[in-house]
């Protein structure tokens, strides 16, 4: 999942499209040449800018990897995700709510694998959590019981499934309650 960032989204998506090239079919973005007055428009001293072109122009951006799996760049002295510049790019305006990569992959930035989703639906893709020791979201051992319990969370509500003797039982409860819910066949998965 991702914080909102429409705060830090203060660069137009015009602008945007005067510094960045970005290809919807691969979602790499890449510097385009700059001229003085571009350069000053990201806060940047306007005399570099043929150092700037030199060095950077034509090059892959958004290269950073933001310690989550996303790919982010530092552009006029803020933190941008390459996921949300690239919708911005690709479709005029910033987005108003949450950015999901529909495969979980955050890197792969092309426009198909990015939807606009709610917080509640962002969470129906997400992945397995490292703290998750049974290997299945939703399902729990219970040791005072000796029986595996399964849940699952709905708009904010909790719905207990049952307790299983069996780990597989209670994995194809939990998995049922998904579907019927509209999970991505994705969530849960681990990295």
């Amino acid at each position: 999942m991702e914080d909102s960032m429409a705060k830090r989204d203060v660069l137009s998506p015009a602008l945007l499209r005067q510094l960045i090239d970005y290809n919807p079919d691969t979602g790499l973005l890449h510097w385009r040449e700059r001229t003085a007055d571009l350069h000053a428009a990201t806060g940047a001293n306007p005399a570099k800018v043929a150092t700037w072109n030199r060095q950077h122009a034509g090059k892959e951006c958004f290269t950073s990897d933001s310690g989550k799996g996303y790919r982010c760049a530092m552009l006029a002295g803020r933190m941008y995700r390459a996921h949300r510049v690239g919708w911005a790019i690709h479709y005029g305006q910033w987005p108003d709510q949450m950015l999901d990569h529909i495969n979980q992959k955050r890197a792969d930035n092309r426009i198909a694998n990015l939807r606009e989703v709610d917080f509640v639906e962002n969470g129906r893709n997400a992945r397995r959590q490292k703290r998750n020791y049974s290997g299945q979201i939703g399902v729990i051992w219970r040791p005072r019981d000796k029986r595996w319990r399964a849940r699952i969370t709905v708009n904010h509500r909790r719905y207990e499934l049952g307790s299983f003797e069996s780990f597989d039982e209670a994995v194809a409860v939990r998995k049922a309650a998904e579907r019927e819910h509209g999970f991505s066949p994705l969530h849960g998965r681990s990295k």
